[in-house]
């Protein structure tokens, strides 16, 4: 079917790489990325336009002493809920595919030192049932603090392929 964010990428990259004044901005490699994307996707990249730095956590499913846990739910955060995604299943995988494209990344051990980034999402409705999940197995819950920052290639992205 027709998808309409992703045909709004391409024509803003098209008026960008017409446009004398931001011709530069269009490289080369947009017009493959754009086809790799989903719509999903391509709403995620929007929030980008306003925001550069997204908190996510990595929610564990530990044993009694914490010696031993599983990764339970790797990099969950509120962008795809906040970019009104149709999968909110799929946002751990949409942010590997923003990360292998050069869009995004998502350093080990590097997180925002103030904790109160964090509360919206660990007091979300959605970590609060997992929390309550892994609790009905007889295990521990524990997250690990973590960022989704846009890269520099990423944001040359958003501007010229989200041209208002």
């Amino acid at each position: 079917g027709f998808d309409e964010e992703l045909a709004d990428l391409y024509a803003s990259l098209i008026a960008t790489s017409m446009d004398k004044n931001t011709a530069e901005l269009a490289h080369p490699a947009f017009v493959e990325m754009i086809k790799q994307l989903t719509s999903d996707e391509a709403r995620i990249i929007s929030t980008f336009e306003n925001e550069s730095d997204f908190p996510v956590i990595t929610i564990r499913m530990c044993n009694k002493d914490g010696t031993k846990y599983i990764d339970y739910y790797r990099n969950f955060s509120l962008i795809g809920i906040n970019a009104g995604c149709d999968r909110l299943d799929a946002i751990p995988e949409y942010l590997d595919n923003l990360c292998r494209l050069g869009i995004c990344y998502i350093p080990e051990d590097k997180f925002f030192s103030e904790q109160e980034i964090y509360n919206e999402i660990i007091n979300s409705p959605e970590v609060l049932s997992i929390k309550e999940e892994i609790e009905s197995k007889g295990r521990f819950f524990s997250f690990v603090k973590g960022g989704v920052y846009v890269t520099d290639f990423g944001r040359q992205f958003v501007k010229a392929c989200l041209r208002k």
